[in-house]
């Protein structure tokens, strides 16, 4: 069970299982760049995927929006994700959030020591975290699980230009 909770970026659904080729995408991609202005802080780009059409590697495009988010906005997150899907009593997508919530905050962390002698975010294993929140309200939906997705998507607002 845990292997299909890794945490990975967001791939293309088209490989792997036919039966998942009809999961809803999310529709934009997130990126994390270590942001060392000022404790432990990330600067979150924001990708939009085109409707239609192929997609550029995100290398060759230049991000729709970027925010900063200190670790203590992403405990906040976390916490209030793992409030509005419990224990996973729900469902069975709640039951694979809470699992991935709990995972993914342990193994592999979030925080590493840095350098200087403080801590620093891994902006890789943050990318594929918050990628993954997408993937999954997306799949969610709003109509069965609003508070979830309102919660991802009022994260990933900007709320504070770089």
């Amino acid at each position: 069970m845990l292997r299909s909770l890794s945490i990975q970026p967001v791939l293309p659904i088209m490989s792997g299982d036919a039966s998942s080729h009809s999961r809803p995408e999310p529709v934009a991609d997130v990126l994390a760049i270590a942001d060392p202005s000022k404790g432990v802080n990330a600067v979150i780009e924001v990708y939009f995927r085109p409707a239609t059409g192929p997609q550029q590697p995100l290398a060759d495009r230049s991000p729709d929006y970027a925010f900063k988010v200190s670790f203590s906005e992403l405990k906040k997150l976390r916490s209030r994700i793992q409030t509005s899907v419990g224990r996973g009593g729900h469902c069975d997508h709640c039951k694979r959030v809470a699992m991935y919530m709990t995972y993914c905050w342990e193994r592999p962390r979030l925080l590493l020591p840095s350098w200087h002698g403080g801590m620093s975010l891994q902006t890789d294993a943050l990318a594929a975290f918050l990628n993954q929140l997408l993937c999954f309200s997306s799949e969610l939906g709003s109509e069965s699980h609003p508070e979830l997705v309102g919660i991802v998507a009022r994260f990933l607002q900007p709320h504070q230009d770089v």
